[in-house]
């Protein structure tokens, strides 16, 4: 993950060292949406959305590179995440 995606897990981590970030393609309870804005191409993955992380107002684009079609074997129109920082 680059190009915003720093960004994003400094917010969730809060000043701590680490966090883990479960990362689903259907809702569940307390997950957070990161939308698909664009395909990343020529460069693979894709440029998403967050509108909010708890209760912090972020509108954050992201960029997720191909790593995120290997995990979900596609890049997916909708990423559900939740997060506890350790």
């Amino acid at each position: 993950m680059v190009s915003g995606a720093d960004t994003l897990l400094d917010i969730i981590a809060q000043g701590k060292n680490s966090v883990e970030v479960a990362a689903q393609l259907t809702p569940f309870e307390g997950a957070t949406e990161l939308k698909l804005t664009r395909k990343g191409v020529p460069e693979g993955g894709g440029y998403y959305h967050i509108k909010k992380w708890s209760d912090q107002q972020l509108d954050l684009d992201l960029w997720l590179c191909e790593v995120v079609e290997f995990v979900f074997e596609t890049v997916p129109d909708t990423i559900y995440i939740k997060s506890e920082a350790t």
